[in-house]
């Protein structure tokens, strides 16, 4: 896709896509409503008007497969879990956030001690979260493995999760929230921070202050509130697509064996 692209095809997308209609603007400071009008205008005025390309709806298979793409030359393997979570419009991405950082966050964390314990490895685990659009949005388990082990690995790191979405194991909740309050209260002085907080606010639907909120929002966060996300939200053990890199093609037994990205579509 990348070397097929010309600069037509790039002229043509800027045409049709960066116009000012339908534009949604933020902005936060200490400034008023008509100068920051002007300015608006101003940024705006070599634009023009039109109707903006409809964005292509993405869509994607979440249905659960063990993929090893196999890559001689690679010095050790690497290992993936991945599965769907609800878009951040639908509420609840405090509780996603935390709940990721005590499943793979630091070395403290339930996966990287489950690899270290589990494996006697020296290397750890990670857990995150990632989106390809506003609606697919997904958390990743991720970690380089000694290849000798990855099909044990495999096991340790499913057991760990299903351990936790079903009993999340959080610690002292109150001590994981104060970095998130810390960097909502930066957000509100901070006016580049709260304009872009406003405005991810307003593409999911929600109102602009919610930016302003994030802290209160946070006291609402409970254990309660965390178990109940984690069972309603976060995928099945089952349910979690694997991939693995590799240069042994038999290190993860019945896994679909591939040699490039491109051909992970056979699989299915």
């Amino acid at each position: 896709m990348i070397t097929k692209a010309t600069r037509a095809d790039v002229v043509e997308w800027h045409r049709q896509t960066v116009v000012r209609t339908d534009a949604k603007v933020v902005i936060a400071g200490d400034i008023s409503t008509e100068v920051a009008g002007k300015a608006v205008d101003a940024l705006l005025s070599g634009l023009p008007e039109g109707v903006p390309a409809s964005a292509s709806a993405a869509s994607a298979d979440f249905t659960p497969i063990r993929i090893l793409l196999h890559v001689p030359e690679a010095r050790t393997s690497a290992l993936v879990f991945l599965g769907p979570l609800p878009p951040t419009s639908q509420g609840s991405e405090l509780e996603d956030i935390l709940l990721t950082n005590a499943l793979g966050g630091d070395d403290k964390s339930v996966l990287f001690d489950a690899v270290r314990t589990g494996l006697r490895a020296s290397y750890g685990f990670a857990a995150g979260l990632d989106a390809y659009t506003r609606e697919l949005r997904v958390v990743a388990l991720s970690g380089e493995v000694e290849t000798a082990k990855l099909a044990e690995a495999e096991a340790v790191v499913r057991t760990a999760y299903s351990g936790f979405i079903h009993a999340p194991r959080m610690g002292d909740l109150d001590a994981r929230k104060r970095p998130l309050e810390a960097i909502a209260e930066q957000t509100k002085r901070r006016p580049g921070a709260a304009s872009f907080a406003a405005l991810m606010a307003m593409m999911d639907g929600q109102d602009p202050n919610f930016a302003l909120t994030l802290s209160s929002l946070s006291k609402k966060v409970t254990e309660a509130t965390v178990r109940a996300r984690a069972a309603s939200a976060f995928p099945k053990a089952e349910e979690l697509i694997i991939l693995a890199v590799s240069p042994d093609a038999k290190a993860l037994p019945g896994a679909c064996v591939i040699t490039s990205p491109a051909e992970a579509a056979k699989c299915r």
